[in-house]
């Protein structure tokens, strides 16, 4: 835990220490004012060095993530703190809730889901997804892919429509099964 507190108006300066480090009361050599306080090491002239050491606590970014996990039914609410790269988690949030974190903060990643034209099918467009989850920075790159594609019936649901979606090795499957547009008349006389 970190203490901190202004030094005289003049000064201005937030000087701090750790906690468990003895302090004194005292002022700050630097204020014209007689304020008392300025946190001060118990080793005289030192209080500049620690002023600059935890100013760079003080001074680090903390960003703040709010999180809902989806891994299992319950739902768990996260508010995470990310330090320096490091994520600092709440008690109680589970191992798969930290993986789950640390995937959506450092590569969020989706399933797309989209339809194709489809020449000769008993309907003009067919739905499709990626067969695994594509990192979000590549979802534009993959859209504009698929923008180009355009299958053939007969399609079967699983069937690959295209490999290899905007490099990132994941596959383009059909969602639905979809039978040339003469069978399907056919079916239905």
């Amino acid at each position: 835990m970190i203490h901190a507190s202004r030094c005289g108006q003049e000064c201005g300066e937030i000087v701090a220490t750790a906690s468990p480090m003895p302090r004194l009361s005292g002022r700050c050599p630097d204020a014209m004012t007689s304020s008392h306080s300025w946190l001060l090491s118990s080793v005289p002239g030192t209080h500049h060095l620690q002023f600059n050491h935890y100013r760079k606590l003080m001074d680090q970014k903390v960003t703040k993530h709010r999180l809902l996990c989806i891994v299992c039914p319950e739902g768990c609410e996260m508010d995470i703190d990310e330090q320096d790269g490091n994520l600092v988690f709440p008690k109680g949030i589970c191992r798969r809730g930290q993986e789950y974190a640390r995937q959506e903060i450092y590569n969020p990643c989706r399933v797309l889901t989209t339809t194709v034209p489809i020449r000769g099918g008993e309907i003009p467009m067919l739905p499709v997804r990626s067969s695994q989850a594509i990192p979000m920075a590549k979802l534009i790159e993959a859209m504009q892919q698929i923008a180009n594609i355009e299958g053939n019936a007969p399609v079967k649901t699983g069937d690959v429509i295209c490999q290899d979606i905007a490099h990132t090795g994941i596959t383009l499957i059909a969602c639905r099964t979809i039978l040339n547009s003469r069978t399907w008349v056919a079916r239905n006389k």
